[in-house]
């Protein structure tokens, strides 16, 4: 009596996965296999080029990813002037002969002077920039207040970190 229930059971997953079979029959398995195969591989090696490597300071790596994509944000800046001004008044670098620089000079050099910035300041700016980038309307209005006379980057900053 067993044998025959178990046996309409393996028969209606027979049934049941020949259809699922069918409705999936432009689909490569073999092709899929390798395609997971592939991926899981990829992923080691950059496992294995990396190691376990952990940043010491997380802010400084955040921000070498972050200020380029803000930097080449050509509406809130600009110039290389808007660029060098954010970098003096927030981050405390101040650049010098940065008008005969090319923007990806005066970007590179603010990205390689992060190393030196100090951990409370660092910290200030990444929760800033993080409210920054993920909120549209918020980079709107600088937008609009950079054209009044009394803009100051230090005060957007300090006010995006305290949220």
């Amino acid at each position: 009596m067993k044998n025959k229930k178990d046996l309409k059971v393996l028969l209606r997953f027979m049934e049941e996965f020949s259809w699922l079979m069918d409705s999936y029959s432009k689909v490569d398995f073999k092709k899929a296999v390798s395609l997971i195969e592939e991926s899981t591989y990829d992923k080691s090696e950059a496992k294995d080029a990396v190691g376990n490597y952990e940043s010491d300071n997380p802010n400084k790596h955040f921000l070498v990813g972050a200020l380029p994509s803000l930097f080449l944000d050509s509406d809130l800046f600009k110039r290389t002037q808007d660029i060098a001004d954010f970098s003096k008044s927030v981050l405390g670098i101040e650049l010098i002969r940065f008008s005969r620089s090319s923007r990806a000079d005066v970007i590179g050099r603010v990205i390689c002077s992060t190393v030196e910035l100090d951990d409370e300041r660092l910290d200030v700016l990444v929760k800033a920039l993080a409210v920054l980038a993920g909120n549209k309307e918020r980079t709107k209005q600088i937008l609009q207040d950079r054209n009044s006379a009394d803009f100051n980057w230090n005060m957007v900053i300090n006010e995006l970190s305290s949220r």
